[in-house]
């Protein structure tokens, strides 16, 4: 199992002062020499790019909700087709009994909540369809009736498929994210770090340098620089 990693910052935060680090940086001739050159900033910039497409942990919830509103949306679907065969099989047999309870009304209500009772009811009363086809058909049940309870199952199952994936995939999505962030800071702090060295006969340039996370104060911010000058 990975190592959890916690940020120091929030990542709106890190975002910000790592697109100003690197705009600083380029500009910042004497940066070469400790190996921040071009190259480094420019895969500083596509660091920044990858972190700033994650999703959020609250962007990623409203993803994975978005998906169960679908899902729950065909699962209401599904229960009018199936009450269109139910009531049509009714309609196509009032004297009986017998074929009526061929549907499955128990198993079907519960279908109506529950996405994997659905996939397994529905072939069930499509061979229903074939069976009584003529009848049903009497009853006013389209051609494609049965296309229609197949196709419902197919957006329902991968509905399903989606949303197992993004709660299976979450924890790791947001480590990868998290990973993400951290590499921005500690870019961040090398930069800082390797500027305080390289300009520290200039004062304008090591003001530019200074760490820009501030968490309580003037102190926090020394108390970072110091911290990083270890």
């Amino acid at each position: 199992m990975s190592k959890k990693v916690k940020l120091e910052m929030p990542e709106e935060e890190i975002l910000e002062k790592a697109k100003t680090a690197s705009g600083i940086g380029r500009g910042k001739e004497k940066l070469v020499q400790y190996g921040m050159g071009s190259t480094y900033f420019d895969d500083f910039d596509t660091e920044i790019v990858t972190a700033s497409n994650y999703m959020s942990d609250e962007e990623y919830a409203k993803k994975q909700e978005s998906i169960t509103v679908k899902k729950n949306a065909k699962l209401a679907e599904g229960g009018k087709w199936g009450d269109g065969v139910k009531l049509r099989l009714e309609l196509a047999y009032p004297d009986n009994a017998e074929v009526v309870k061929e549907f499955p009304a128990v198993k079907f209500s519960k279908a109506k909540r529950d996405e994997k009772t659905m996939l397994e009811v529905i072939p069930n009363i499509c061979n229903l369809i074939d069976k009584h086809e003529a009848k049903l058909k009497e009853k006013g049940m389209p051609d494609d009736y049965k296309l229609q309870g197949l196709t419902l199952k197919a957006e329902v199952d991968q509905l399903n498929k989606d949303q197992e994936t993004m709660k299976k995939n979450r924890p790791q999505y947001t480590q990868e994210r998290v990973a993400a962030y951290q590499k921005l800071y500690d870019r961040v702090n090398d930069i800082n770090k390797v500027g305080r060295t390289a300009y520290a006969d200039s004062a304008a340039d090591l003001e530019v340098f200074k760490s820009p996370w501030v968490v309580g104060g003037k102190k926090e911010a020394k108390k970072t620089e110091e911290q990083q000058a270890k």
